[in-house]
């Protein structure tokens, strides 16, 4: 069996299933489309570099993009981004003395090396089940046919997992009109709804670790 490389290969329960083959571009995210402003905020895309959603991406801007999403989490939802995301950025993160994350020295090594479709999977596979326990969605939004988890990922798939916007406000998720999400109210009843979406400009996810709190 082939051994993959880096931390990613030591987060349990990768999914051996195949990737849902799409159509042709759908996993671009078009540099004017709408994309949660979590990813700008959270430092996670460069907007002044050229949109190359069909470029592989690396271990390191997976591990970057998952912490972005930690972070807006960790300080967006009332319990927290959850104990199993929690854990799982703990892999290779640390605090700094100024209380911000920060890549472990040890775990940095393969940042460069490229992130194959089950390692990506893996990852995402933790942010869904914290999603399908909040009320967000019900499933994960792959298929489980096939074995092709040792296909290079893309930087345009990783973009596509992680374009879940939790303050998102449109008629499916707030039938009533009322601006408050169902899943946020049935979760969540005594709390006043804080999060705000946004659109951002998506364009490259950034190589170097994220900085932010």
């Amino acid at each position: 069996m082939r051994r993959e490389n880096g931390i990613l290969a030591r987060v349990k329960g990768v999914v051996r299933s195949t990737w849902m083959i799409w159509a042709f571009g759908l996993f671009i995210i078009s540099s004017y489309g709408d994309s949660p402003a979590w990813w700008q905020r959270r430092g996670v895309i460069d907007t002044t570099r050229q949109v190359d959603d069909y470029g592989s991406i690396n271990q390191g801007q997976l591990k970057n993009l998952a912490l972005g999403a930690f972070l807006e989490w960790e300080t967006s939802l009332p319990d927290g981004a959850g104990s199993a995301v929690f854990a799982l950025i703990e892999t290779w993160t640390q605090l700094n003395d100024d209380g911000q994350r920060v890549s472990k020295p040890a775990q940095s090594t393969q940042d460069y090396a490229l992130a194959n479709l089950g390692q990506l999977k893996a990852v995402a596979e933790v942010f869904y089940a914290r999603l399908i326990e909040l009320g967000v969605c019900s499933a994960y939004p792959w298929q489980t046919t096939g074995a092709e988890d040792y296909a290079l990922a893309t930087i345009g798939q990783a973009k596509f997992l992680f374009s879940f916007d939790l303050g998102s406000v449109n008629s499916t998720n707030d039938p009533n009109g009322n601006g408050i999400p169902d899943w946020w109210e049935n979760r969540y009843p005594n709390v006043p709804f804080k999060l705000g979406g946004g659109a951002a400009e998506s364009v490259f996810v950034s190589m170097e670790p994220s900085r932010q709190k």
